[in-house]
């Protein structure tokens, strides 16, 4: 088990482990890559294939939410400490409560990069032969492409993504918690890019900054 091998401290253990640094390493020279150190690997970070993420999860950017990793959960190569570090914790602190109108997402370089990866993710679950027939309206709103349904709908797919899985599955999901279709797929929370859609801001609870990271919302967030 490569996650077992790189351990659950997120970090780059390409470097320290010499059993997954030779295993990385030959199985990226079956693909004519040659990965001498971590920096190698940034290009394949946001690949389905998790083992960039696991063996460099720091360098991948698994404990950065204001990175465009959107795969950064255990099953996708990043280890589980990665979401509570004191360094994402400090990001998150900080970073802006604001988002996008969709307008403005579809335009922007970063949210497709995210749209991608939870397209292309989202599709490779839902071509399992136990979902072929029940969820293939999930991404109708995309013309059946989950990418673009994610790209032009922005925060909007939230409340989206909650009525449709209902309909189909007959439950809701939440994105606002990285929730997509339960073990099955989980995500970056969508309350890091989409912090008034999912209630981050205004709350009236009166939040310390530190409680609304605990939440995985912006700090800045006011009640």
């Amino acid at each position: 088990n490569l996650q077992d091998m790189a351990g659950t401290i997120c970090g780059d253990a390409f470097t320290l482990v010499i059993g997954l640094n030779r295993y990385v390493h030959d199985t990226f020279v079956e693909r004519g890559i040659t990965v001498n150190s971590c920096n190698d690997l940034l290009p394949y970070c946001t690949e389905l294939e998790p083992l960039a993420r696991v063996a460099c999860s720091k360098t991948c950017g698994c404990d950065d939410p204001s990175g465009r990793l959107m795969l950064a959960g255990p099953v996708d190569g990043c280890p589980s400490t990665c979401m509570s570090t004191v360094y994402h914790k400090a990001v998150l602190k900080n970073m802006p409560c604001t988002e996008k109108p969709p307008s403005e997402m579809q335009s922007d370089v970063a949210w497709a990069d995210r749209a991608r990866q939870m397209g292309t993710k989202l599709t490779q679950v839902l071509t399992h032969p136990k979902y072929q027939d029940e969820m293939r309206n999930l991404c109708k709103h995309g013309n059946g492409n989950c990418t673009l349904m994610f790209q032009t709908m922005g925060c909007s797919v939230v409340e989206y993504w909650k009525e449709i899985t209902q309909e189909v599955v007959g439950s809701p999901h939440n994105l606002c918690t990285g929730d997509f279709l339960g073990s099955e797929l989980k995500t970056r929370p969508f309350s890091i890019f989409c912090p008034e859609t999912c209630g981050c801001k205004g709350s009236g609870k009166n939040e310390t900054a530190d409680a609304l990271v605990a939440r995985y919302c912006p700090g800045t967030c006011p009640p």
